[in-house]
């Protein structure tokens, strides 16, 4: 028996020419099947860990993002408001032009009327003179010359 050889239940790994037993394959597979799932949880391991860097990135850029959009959002306020004041304050100037010429308006106006009343009762005494005394021609022209620039 001792010249015999056990033969090997799987051809592809045969028995060392050592350990002609059985028991020794089985330790010699257990030992295969751990390293391999030591070699598959480092792998899971270091996939686990580029994962968790990743998402810690992406956040880091995300955190990155809404404090770049945060700092434009104040920049475009801050010129909003910048935008505002300088409106406001033409705002300000055309009410004081605007008060400035309704003044000028009323008095331009009141000097209209009463010039108008001036005229009126020019043209009033006028006619009462023109009933009265006929005047000379050149006198007639001269009032007619100075009535026209009233009404101008």
């Amino acid at each position: 028996m001792d010249s015999e050889k056990v033969g090997s239940p799987n051809p592809a790994r045969p028995y060392s020419a050592t350990c002609a037993y059985p028991s020794c394959t089985d330790f010699w597979l257990l030992f295969l099947y751990i390293q391999r799932a030591e070699t598959m949880h480092s792998l899971d391991i270091g996939y686990q860990t580029a994962t968790h860097k990743t998402e810690i990135l992406v956040k880091d850029e995300e955190a990155r993002r809404l404090k770049l959009r945060s700092q434009l959002l104040r920049n475009d306020n801050a010129t909003i408001k910048e935008d505002l004041a300088r409106k406001e304050e033409r705002i300000k100037e055309l009410l004081a032009q605007h008060e400035a010429l309704q003044k000028q308006l009323h008095r331009t106006s009141e000097k209209a009327r009463q010039q108008e009343n001036r005229t009126r009762s020019l043209e009033r005494e006028l006619a009462n003179v023109k009933v009265h005394y006929p005047p000379p021609l050149g006198l007639a022209k001269k009032l007619c010359c100075y009535l026209r620039i009233l009404h101008q």
